[in-house]
């Protein structure tokens, strides 16, 4: 249940770390409502997140993998949510070298959406993964470089020393 939540604070100090919250700060109040349930389907479904993903067996994986569209179809019926909420939703498990469910690349989003999945990426690493901050963003710099951008995983590395989280 913390896990929008951990998300959306983590993809907002992003944001503003990037400078990307003084240049669109009408898209704020979006990235944060989409991260806040960006993982909504999950409630519609027998999925568990306490595991890692590479822990879900090929029905879970099939089922998990279908969470973005079907979430994001869900919240298109209510009208007062705009397109960006719906983008965030639908694509915050992409990677910006196509590996992600869907496999759009980077240059085909945009970028707030990879600041939201940063965000989730760094969550779920603690939450699932049991691993401390530190070792999150290592993992992120390491074994996710090249599948998450580089300024958002640097602006992620700033807000972690700026809270002494590092």
């Amino acid at each position: 249940a913390h896990h929008g939540v951990n998300v959306s604070a983590v993809a907002l100090a992003i944001a503003k770390e990037m400078g990307v919250a003084e240049e669109r700060p009408m898209q704020m109040a979006s990235l944060s409502t989409a991260c806040l349930m960006h993982d909504l389907e999950h409630t519609y479904t027998p999925v568990t997140l306490s595991v890692p993903e590479e822990e879900l067996s090929s029905n879970e994986r099939a089922l998990y993998n279908r969470h973005c569209i079907n979430g994001a179809e869900r919240i298109k019926e209510i009208h007062y949510y705009d397109k960006l909420i719906q983008q965030i939703v639908l694509f915050h498990d992409e990677k910006i070298d196509g590996s992600g469910a869907l496999g759009k690349k980077e240059k085909e989003l945009d970028p707030i959406i990879f600041i939201a999945a940063t965000a989730n990426t760094f969550d779920h690493l603690i939450t699932q993964n049991k691993m401390t901050p530190k070792e999150a963003l290592k993992n992120m710099l390491v074994e996710k470089m090249g599948v998450l951008p580089l300024d958002c995983l640097k602006a992620l590395q700033n807000v972690l020393k700026k809270s002494n989280l590092l």
